[in-house]
């Protein structure tokens, strides 16, 4: 896989000659690819990330291949317009259809205006260990696109942004962009927990988004959307399906380690999720969060549930109480 961009050799050569077929294969890869590193940056501009706020632009600018175009249209197979899409391929020979037709003949505007009061994108600058190239050995620094949302305790009065921690990478912060869709603002991340592919990411100053509404776990058949940003798409997609299995332990192995990595406890949905949904929010059909994207796999994808990032919240304000 090409650090610079995520994506396999034969992905590169598709982007470049339009290759439909090939990069449909993206969104059924069963192998654990759920960020999408799109960009590098020379280490003597690695002072960037200390920056509270840049233009969304700028990152772009700097990317070796658009990090949503053309593969958004062509791999999710949906439209692109500014307010948002509703992916409405069919998930897998399984689904029924119900669950895409509930979901995706709600006025869209309506689903789109009340997620996106809670999601943004994430951007995080990691640095690679090493990059070998024709003049030797150089440190770089690579840009990883997800997805994160502002979540409350019990009392509302602490919010966070909540993202996987393999989207945040080594980052000490995260960005988040800022409701003008143009803005990139910079959170401390406040908690990394490893083992849960979780991190809490402190809310910038200024932010106005509204908390998501957390409900109950939910049973098998509930129908349920994903809200995230695909392949780095600036906008909002959404992506129904249903809840196929609760409790589902996965282990697969990590590319960027070469380790084995075991979840537990995970929501296993038929909702197609690609690279950049990860860190998104898992909704229920009353718009209510009940997961967190984590990975995406053949039977579509996996959330860990929104108690697990609840306890999160709660282990921290502990921690500073004392």
């Amino acid at each position: 896989m090409d650090k610079a961009t995520g994506l396999r050799e034969s992905e590169q050569d598709a982007v470049k000659k339009n290759n439909t077929s090939t990069l449909s294969e993206l969104a059924i890869d069963d192998a654990y690819r759920p960020v999408m590193n799109v960009g590098a940056i020379e280490k003597n501009q690695q002072a960037s990330t200390k920056v509270k706020e840049e233009p969304l632009e700028d990152i772009l600018k700097s990317l070796p291949l658009p990090p949503y175009k053309p593969l958004l249209a062509q791999v999710l197979g949906i439209t692109t317009e500014p307010q948002g899409a509703c992916d409405t391929r069919p998930q897998s020979p399984a689904i029924t259809g119900e669950a895409i037709k509930d979901t995706c003949s709600l006025p869209f505007s309506k689903i789109l205006d009340d997620a996106s009061k809670s999601v943004t994108q994430a951007i995080a600058r990691t640095l690679d260990d090493v990059d070998r190239n024709q003049n030797g050995h150089t440190d770089k620094q690579e840009i990883r696109f997800g997805t994160a949302f502002l979540l409350c305790n019990d009392a509302e009065d602490k919010c966070y942004y909540v993202t996987n921690a393999h989207v945040a990478g080594d980052a000490d912060s995260v960005g988040l962009v800022a409701a003008d869709g143009k803005t990139v603002q910079y959170g401390k991340i406040v908690n990394r927990d490893e083992a849960k592919d979780l991190v809490l990411v402190e809310r910038p100053p200024g932010d106005n988004r509204e908390p998501v509404e957390v409900g109950a776990m939910p049973k098998v058949k509930d129908s349920v959307f994903i809200v995230g940003h695909p392949l780095g798409s600036p906008w909002d997609v959404v992506s129904p399906g249903q809840v196929m299995e609760l409790n589902l332990d996965i282990k697969m192995k990590d590319p960027e380690t070469g380790k084995d990595k075991q979840y537990k406890g995970l929501i296993q949905s038929q909702v197609r999720a690609v690279p950049g949904n990860s860190g998104g929010p898992e909704f229920n059909a009353d718009g209510e969060v009940i997961g967190v994207k984590v990975l995406a796999n053949r039977a579509g994808s996996a959330s860990i549930p929104i108690n697990d990032a609840l306890a999160e919240i709660k282990e921290l304000d502990s921690a500073s109480s004392k």
